[in-house]
């Protein structure tokens, strides 16, 4: 599973996890209890989300880097120390 993938279902999964605790909290005592229930649920919603996000950084900043250099892939030829891109007819 790709990583941004997984990292949404994560992130799809915590938020209704978060939102389940925060209303039994509020079913159950309130808005004190709501608020507890919040607080903690967030905590362990951030906390299983740390793997998933760096390494979607770790690959946005990879796909950042190979961008410039995307218009030199494929066939060329060097001459004089100068490439010389080759175009292939139809």
């Amino acid at each position: 599973m790709p990583n941004w993938a997984f990292f949404l279902m994560r992130l799809t999964l915590g938020v209704g996890a978060s939102a389940l605790m925060t209303w039994g909290g509020n079913k159950l005592g309130g808005f004190a209890f709501a608020l507890i229930g919040f607080v903690f649920s967030t905590a362990a919603h951030r906390r299983g989300h740390r793997k998933a996000l760096v390494e979607m950084i770790h690959e946005g900043f990879g796909w950042l880097w190979t961008q410039p250099l995307r218009k030199w892939q494929g066939i060329y030829y060097e001459f004089n120390g100068m490439q010389i891109r080759v175009i292939r007819g139809r």
